[in-house]
């Protein structure tokens, strides 16, 4: 029986995309196999209008941020692994199957998500001890937002987060991927970039500053009409401070502040459960539980609790 045909999905949707050698092989011997690999998808990306945000190269599995344009995600990818396995064979004088079955796709449905993700894509040669500065290894897209010359990148998306001038935004990004490497990656871990490959469903990603709604379902004891997207939203508009504040590490007064009157909505008004909020915000669990236990001492400051209770009031009024 053959395997089932994957659902075609609309363009513009962004992906995780994760493939790894055959019997964990590695998929690239010298420096000659990564330089080819590269100039494959640079042809493809032309042929096939897609567009790539970030990306490693790893000796045995690769990982890829894109987007989706006309040409369906399955399309890409087996044009591109079939074409690099024969050349790799025939080069290496090997026969088989270079890649392990199937490529695993995830669907990239929120900002904070997507930035996180970039952040754990290009830490994945210091947490493989290839490297010990990011931007030593030479087979990501890191360099690439640095300034560095990257012809199949595209940096503007993800730096358009952080400041629309693009050195300032470099420097942050920079910061922000940095902050990542003493940080755990359980909160990647519980997205489960690692499950079954998902079908490739009909999902568009839009590519404005507006927030997305994640696919995080409330306690039905709660207000079930809440999402963490529209809290967070919510949040950033009367504090002033930007998503991409709220979940770095920055410990600054006001932005603790807004991490903690956003800890306190989700968990308490929202009824989200805490794991779902410390994935959100790219944090241990156990900090929402510290959170929480000052807002239930009242250990908060009054500005803090006044915005709580604006929070509180527009919802009933709503």
């Amino acid at each position: 029986m053959g395997r089932p045909s994957r659902n075609y999905p609309t363009p513009d949707t962004v992906y995780h995309v994760i493939c790894r050698g055959n019997n964990r092989q590695e998929i690239f011997l010298d420096n000659r196999d990564y330089f080819r690999y590269l100039e494959l998808w640079h042809r493809y990306k032309a042929e096939m209008d897609f567009e790539i945000f970030a990306y490693v190269l790893m000796p045995n599995h690769v990982h890829w941020l894109l987007k989706t344009g006309l040409t369906p995600l399955w399309e890409i990818m087996h044009r591109m692994h079939s074409t690099y396995a024969k050349w790799f064979n025939h080069r290496h004088e090997r026969v088989g199957h270079l890649f392990q079955d199937r490529y695993k796709s995830i669907i990239c449905d929120t900002d904070s998500y997507l930035l996180v993700l970039a952040r754990y894509i290009h830490l994945n040669p210091i947490r493989a001890g290839l490297v010990r500065e990011v931007n030593h290894y030479p087979w990501s897209s890191f360099p690439g937002y640095c300034g560095n010359e990257n012809t199949i990148l595209n940096t503007s998306f993800l730096l358009s987060y952080f400041s629309p001038e693009v050195r300032k935004a470099r420097q942050k990004f920079t910061t922000f991927t940095r902050e990542g490497i003493d940080q755990q990656t359980e909160s990647i871990e519980k997205q489960d970039l690692y499950r079954k490959p998902q079908k490739e469903k009909w999902h568009i990603m839009p590519f404005n500053s507006n927030i997305v709604q994640p696919k995080i379902e409330p306690d039905k004891n709660k207000t079930p009409q809440l999402t963490i997207n529209q809290i967070a939203e919510w949040v950033t508009k009367e504090t002033g401070v930007t998503l991409i504040e709220l979940i770095s590490n920055m410990q600054q007064r006001h932005i603790t502040q807004a991490r903690s009157l956003f800890i306190r909505i989700a968990v308490g008004e929202a009824g989200i459960k805490r794991s779902d909020v410390a994935v959100f915000l790219d944090k241990n669990r156990s900090l929402v539980t510290r959170v929480m236990e000052k807002w239930a001492s009242k250990d908060v400051p009054p500005q803090t609790k006044q915005l709580l209770l604006n929070f509180v009031s527009n919802l009933q009024q709503n």
